[in-house]
């Protein structure tokens, strides 16, 4: 859903309108690192109820013809624009169909695909008829929404055919929706039970043979180099804007809860991390460990001042959350050090 508006709001600002027409849509999308291929018809256009022609022009039709037609060329989902309200029609394999609203919001104001806007949505065709088993009954539904909540003497229509294919496996389509399906409900699921989830997991994961921890390390590793530059370098990006998004509240609280973490680890926590790490070291071919070091002496080397700056400042803010304590047996530390 937010990929949906970001593409749009884009869009509009290179079009320099507030609105989109049919033609100004891609022909070529990357999503999920997922190349998908846009193919539409020429768009119907006309009344919902009421005759309308213009002559030598073939696509103003009445709503109900001009459905009729589309489906006769085998066709499956649609986009239906009726006057401002824009929604996708698609019909599953069984022959019913399905409206759905990108625009629709829950009560609480979010992105939610099985809420709608008002009444004068075709959206909420969906609400009052819970099953649009065929084609007639989603024409009649349209034609009631129209009669009954829109109520103008003429009301304007707009449709046509868009499909969205990609090479994408059903197995793998289903593996991104599942993700990020549970990516939207980790963002608004309530802390107690976020807590409960992620204590599930790590009691799974203690209880884990050995050899299936290793098996897990070192199949997290393949796909990270496995995964190409452009790859790694968008995961980066993502990160990096997703981290300056944020406000500077936000980064104290961020850094101040990888502080608790640490401190809060227990010592067979500390003992497992380092094991990870050690397995993790052990699996590289020694090309890759001298690569490893000779990085890390670079690395600051290499550093522009932005980045030297950021580093200090991340550093100020880790200091000043510190308590008291802390702050002078950090002190004693490094003058012990020295």
């Amino acid at each position: 859903m937010n990929i949906g508006n970001e593409l749009y709001s884009n869009l509009s600002c290179l079009a320099g309108q507030s609105f989109l027409l049919f033609t100004e849509l891609p022909s070529q999308l990357t999503v999920f690192d997922t190349d998908f291929v846009l193919e539409h018809s020429e768009s119907y256009g006309g009344n919902i109820i009421g005759d309308c022609s213009i002559e030598g022009y073939q696509y103003c039709v009445p709503f109900d013809r001009s459905f009729e037609m589309l489906l006769a060329e085998h066709y499956c989902a649609f986009i239906l624009t009726i006057d401002s309200n824009a929604v996708c029609i698609f019909s599953t394999n069984d022959g019913k169909y399905k409206v759905f609203d990108s625009h629709s919001r829950d009560i609480y104001g979010r992105s939610h695909p099985q809420a709608y806007d008002d009444d004068s949505s075709p959206t909420c065709t969906t609400h009052y008829i819970k099953n649009i088993k065929d084609k007639h009954t989603l024409v009649d539904a349209i034609f009631n929404l129209v009669t009954t909540k829109i109520k103008d003497e003429i009301v304007n229509f707009e449709i046509q055919f868009l499909a969205c294919s990609s090479e994408l496996t059903n197995c793998g389509r289903k593996r991104i929706m599942k993700k990020h399906r549970q990516n939207y409900i980790n963002d608004f699921i309530e802390p107690a039970l976020k807590k409960q989830k992620l204590d599930t997991k790590q009691m799974k994961y203690k209880t884990m043979a050995k050899e299936k921890k290793q098996k897990l390390l070192a199949k997290n590793m393949n796909y990270k180099e496995t995964m190409s530059k452009e790859q790694k370098q968008k995961v980066r990006e993502n990160k990096r804007v997703k981290y300056e998004a944020m406000d500077q509240s936000k980064k104290e609280e961020l850094l101040a809860n990888k502080m608790n973490y640490k401190e809060t680890m227990s010592k067979e926590q500390k003992q497992k991390v380092r094991e990870n790490k050690r397995v993790m070291y052990e699996a590289m071919d020694q090309s890759k460990k001298e690569e490893l070091l000779a990085k890390n002496m670079n690395y600051k080397e290499t550093m522009s001042k932005e980045q030297k700056q950021k580093v200090r400042e991340n550093k100020r803010i880790k200091y000043e959350a510190m308590d008291q304590s802390k702050k002078e047996e950090l002190l004693a530390k490094n003058m012990n050090y020295k």
